[in-house]
């Protein structure tokens, strides 16, 4: 039987033939010799949930294709081929890479280091002109293979701690070179995140606490993964297939980022992959009143200098999911004080407008002419220095942004003058949360020793719209048996000297 080697979007490999893999290649290649060059060739897929929905091939030092489906195209697919590509031929040797790129790959090989070796035009069977680019990467410069290894994310693990019922905590460190984070088993938790500031210094830019108790303690939920529906729910009541479920309440009437015991509040457990590291957490079906038993998987992986994250849930009862990440920033390490004196900009001409307890009414409201629009790039204090009822109901910034499409593009963008660190937000989510931390009470004090009060941090929650389910002019929020729920946000970093 001819090897294969299947190449999961979560970075897991086997040697299984797929027969599908063939198939999408037949069906939309028409390359001589195919059979005979499946033999030849190493072929990755790329799979959402238990579907292959992308593949690549490899032969020697040619990436001879990477094809996605329409329907999962912006979704990470083709990034993750590509990576994984570059890796198998890292690993046979090779020094350098090259492919031919169209129109629409050509920017993605070019953000990847890819370099124009040579272009072509050519008739199309239609009789008009398309061009081809001839590109190529240096895998490995000469006398420089250790400092690629370098750049290759490295994982360990260490106890951090025991929770108060006994359950271990593991932290896991993933390293590259470039930036450097720590991933509790305790919340899915952010615990960390370092990245180079203008000087060179490391950095850590976001807030984060000293021990599991400090974690079991704190309800600003710092870091964590929230769920099983992230944000609110209004009077935690919704129905699904005629059948009305009664969440926790644990937001004065409503639901909020699942309930008293979510996500954030359990132990996941944490398995090295490669490159990736994976948390799964298994939520049985009644806790805090969600219909089914729900698998969860939350992947970190390091990108060069941005930390990503991807969200996939399977259930056996059709209920609702929303998984975000619920970490605060601050871009300069704390220094300075709070964030009042950041620069943040918003990609989003809508937000969803909220009632005097945070909650959405189900109407989409233009930003332009209000206190929201954040299109430009504007200094945080000034905007939360303004005296307006959208920032007096919730303290400041809690609102949700919605974007024209789900499509992966960048959201947002933050900047501190102090430390010359930008972060862009890339997600494939329709809606995204901004949090100025307007609730930190200075009751969490952080691994510093620091007092955590208003405006210490901002958070930014690519996700699903609070409410969904509840509001018929929102996306649908239900999973069901067969489904798989996926969603991915990208934090990319850099510094200006």
């Amino acid at each position: 039987m001819r090897q294969i080697v299947e190449a999961s979007v979560r970075g897991s490999y086997s040697g299984v033939y797929c027969e599908e893999a063939v198939d999408m290649f037949l069906e939309h290649h028409s390359l001589e010799n195919i059979q005979e060059g499946l033999e030849k060739d190493l072929v990755l897929l790329s799979y959402e949930g238990e579907e292959a929905v992308g593949v690549g091939c490899l032969r020697g030092e040619e990436i001879r294709q990477i094809y996605i489906h329409p329907a999962y195209q912006g979704r990470g697919h083709g990034t993750r081929l590509l990576l994984a590509l570059e890796a198998a031929a890292i690993k046979a040797g090779q020094r350098q890479v090259y492919l031919d790129a169209s129109i629409p790959g050509k920017p993605l090989y070019e953000k990847h280091g890819y370099r124009e070796v040579s272009h072509e035009q050519v008739i199309g069977k239609q009789g008009g002109i398309l061009d081809y680019w001839r590109m190529e990467k240096q895998l490995f410069a000469e006398g420089e293979t250790a400092k690629e290894e370098e750049r290759m994310t490295k994982i360990t693990s260490r106890v951090f701690g025991q929770t108060r019922d006994g359950q271990e905590v593991k932290a896991f460190t993933l390293s590259n070179g470039q930036i450097q984070t720590e991933i509790l088993e305790y919340g899915c938790t952010v615990q960390s995140l370092f990245v180079r500031d203008k000087e060179g210094e490391e950095v850590n830019v976001v807030l984060s606490l000293g021990s599991v108790e400090d974690y079991e303690k704190q309800t600003a939920y710092l870091g964590c993964v929230v769920g099983r529906y992230g944000n609110r729910v209004r009077d935690g009541r919704f129905t699904l297939d005629g059948i009305t479920y009664q969440l926790t309440q644990n937001n004065g009437s409503n639901h909020l980022h699942g309930g008293k015991e979510g996500f954030n509040r359990k132990v996941w457990q944490g398995q090295i992959d490669g490159e990736t590291l994976r948390l799964r957490y298994i939520s049985p079906g009644g806790e805090e009143g969600y219909p089914g038993r729900l698998s969860a998987i939350v992947s970190y992986s390091l990108e060069g200098n941005a930390l990503r994250i991807e969200y996939e849930a399977m259930t056996d009862r059709p209920t609702i999911v929303n998984l975000t990440n619920h970490s605060f920033f601050h871009l300069a390490g704390g220094r300075g004080g709070d964030v009042c004196g950041h620069q943040v900009q918003v990609n989003a001409s809508r937000y969803l407008q909220i009632d005097d307890t945070g909650m959405p009414d189900g109407t989409f409201v233009d930003v332009a002419g209000t206190v929201l629009d954040l299109r430009r790039k504007t200094c945080v204090g000034d905007v939360l220095s303004q005296k307006d009822r959208l920032l007096d109901i919730v303290g400041g910034i809690d609102h949700c942004y919605s974007f024209e499409n789900a499509a992966e593009e960048e959201k947002a963008w933050l900047y501190s003058p102090l430390s010359g660190i930008t972060m862009k937000v890339y997600s494939d989510c329709e809606g995204m949360q901004v949090y100025s931390g307007n609730f930190l009470t200075g009751a969490d004090v952080d691994r510093y020793g620091k007092e955590l009060v208003s405006r210490s941090g901002i958070c930014f929650e690519p996700q699903r719209y609070p409410d969904s389910i509840n509001q018929p002019a929102f996306p649908d929020p239900i999973l069901r048996p067969g489904e798989t729920y996926h969603q991915f946000t990208r934090y990319e970093f850099s510094a200006e000297g």
